[in-house]
């Protein structure tokens, strides 16, 4: 895909991990837990790959590059530094110069998310590209919703947004489908919408969450495909977390 650029959010400490090492070094089947994104990711072959780091910037970047040096060596894989936490979107806007040189479509994934698949992935892409969608979200229902975003449609079925846990009215937080944390973007609408949300919230943090509300009164077109397994969408916030990942991979290579 010469028009994609991905972009891989991998800046964020993990403070329930319990450990010194940056989450998305974590190992899952011996292999760091960011290895599985990126992997997933080169499936696609984008035109460009960009890593937001920020923990352990160095040691992150060094394991990346160590684990996939064609990449490195042919300019296909990137980084750029996130140095202060202001979230998602401000991750997003770290990585404005390189996503406003390449690409017509932006993915963005987060790199503790080991358990995606390069197919969903595709299948995303293709969705914006086939409905002419200004950005488009991966959506899932996992066994419980609890702790996620949930998507929210109106009457004919069409999405207009995302409500977090934390903001979610007793009946919203009844809603099965959740967000996943996996966007596909216009590349020129995200940088639209990005210059549009750092001016109206000067020195506040910002989410991705934000940029797809600011698109829907913006009248953005809007779209959304429903994973068809809830596990791929699973993030991993803690050690449980982390086993449960590795057990699904051990059983997704067995039956491969």
């Amino acid at each position: 895909m010469n028009q994609l650029h991905t972009l891989i959010l991998a800046a964020g400490q993990g403070t329930r991990m319990r450990s010194e090492v940056a989450k998305v070094l974590h190992p899952i089947l011996d292999k760091p837990m960011i290895f599985h994104v990126v992997s997933s990711v080169l499936q696609l072959q984008p035109a460009a790959i960009t890593l937001v780091i920020g923990h352990q910037a160095d040691r992150v970047e060094a394991a990346v590059a160590s684990l996939f040096p064609e990449a490195i060596h042919s300019n296909q894989l990137g980084f750029v530094c996130q140095s202060e936490q202001r979230g998602t979107a401000h991750a997003v806007w770290c990585a404005r110069q390189q996503l406003a040189a390449s690409g017509q479509i932006t993915l963005i994934l987060n790199g503790d998310g080991p358990l995606i698949t390069s197919e969903s992935l595709a299948a995303l892409i293709q969705t914006v590209a086939s409905q002419q969608a200004a950005l488009g979200l991966l959506t899932f229902k996992p066994e419980s919703p609890h702790g996620y975003g949930r998507i929210l449609r109106n009457s004919a079925g069409e999405l207009i947004g995302i409500v977090e846990q934390r903001d979610a009215s007793p009946q919203q937080q009844q809603i099965q489908e959740c967000c996943a944390g996996i966007y596909a973007f216009r590349t020129a609408v995200l940088l639209r919408l990005l210059d549009t949300l750092m001016q109206e919230k000067p020195q506040h943090e910002y989410y991705l969450t934000d940029l797809v509300a600011l698109a829907q009164t913006q009248g953005a077109k809007l779209t959304s495909l429903l994973s068809n397994d809830p596990h791929e969408c699973l993030g991993v916030n803690d050690l449980e977390q982390l086993s449960f990942a590795e057990k699904l991979l051990q059983q997704r290579l067995q039956h491969a």
